[in-house]
């Protein structure tokens, strides 16, 4: 499915730092293994999921979110699981376990370590909406979109000096392709610190897509080279939105070839960056 990023140490030394400075809890390593079991049961989801009562409270208020619009108050998994299905429910209580995990070290300076968190929420939220008219799993694209820049979370928190030399550079030299001054700056790119991540700690097949061709979906075949392109698009309507941190997109350049073969059309863009100020509020729920 995917490319063999080639050796480099820096990407080992950062995924044994992240290691020490987060080990992966076993509710989230339970909640993988039910994505990945088709015979897995909403009871068993619902037990796993309450099994952690601070997660449990992180997956109703998600729930809640305006983002999902719900007619009235979610006070029960049973309730959510009902509302969103297994697949919805499950992609929530990931993505707010990894984002208690990751989200919010401290880092010198006036960047804001939510930002990146922030922004792969608007990915995420974009993502499920261009679902719907992609005709994809909206709720696995969700997923997709908000781990897609899992390595620069990697490198925001194993390399944090390295990483504001970055985002300095960036700042200083915005016409200067972003991949080059991850190599200058880091050693390697998001795509690659991402996707190694993504491999030892056995993402699925449709985040490993998105996070390592997010920027380049024309290299994947298939069908998941369709989450590759959903989350590209995604990318793009979220930086134009300016939620987050966005270094690694080029606003300037839609990607019009990925939009064409989404069958995405201008009215479809605009819909959806309209409903984009609520992914702040997602945001907020997951990651606090």
């Amino acid at each position: 499915m995917t490319t063999t990023p080639p050796e480099n140490s820096v990407i080992e030394a950062a995924l044994s730092r992240v290691s020490r400075l987060a080990t992966l809890p076993e509710v989230t390593t339970r909640i993988l293994e039910v994505i990945d079991n088709p015979n897995a049961t909403a009871d068993e989801l619902e037990a796993l999921v309450a099994s952690d009562p601070v997660l449990s409270a992180r997956v109703l208020k998600v729930v809640n979110s305006s983002f999902y619009g719900m007619p009235a108050a979610v006070n029960s998994i049973k309730q959510a699981i009902v509302l969103l299905g297994m697949g919805g429910l499950k992609n929530i209580a990931l993505a707010a376990s990894l984002a208690k995990l990751f989200g919010g070290m401290p880092i010198e300076g006036d960047f804001d370590p939510q930002g990146p968190w922030q922004h792969s929420a608007a990915v995420a939220a974009a993502a499920k909406l261009i679902s719907a008219h992609a005709g994809a799993d909206g709720e696995e694209l969700f997923l997709a979109g908000l781990l897609h820049d899992v390595g620069s979370v990697i490198a925001m928190q194993a390399l944090r000096q390295q990483f504001m030399q970055l985002v300095e550079r960036r700042g200083s030299k915005p016409d200067e392709p972003y991949e080059v001054a991850e190599r200058e700056c880091l050693g390697a790119t998001h795509e690659e610190f991402g996707i190694a991540l993504c491999r030892s700690w056995n993402f699925p097949e449709s985040i490993q897509a998105a996070v390592e061709f997010h920027h380049n979906p024309d290299a994947i075949e298939g069908e998941l080279r369709r989450a590759a392109q959903i989350v590209c698009v995604a990318d793009y309507i979220a930086a134009k939105s300016g939620i987050g941190y966005c270094g690694a997109v080029n606003i300037e350049q839609a990607p019009l070839e990925v939009i064409a073969e989404l069958g995405l059309s201008d009215e479809h863009i605009d819909s959806i960056l309209e409903r984009l100020s609520e992914a702040e509020d997602l945001a907020e729920q997951i990651s606090n």
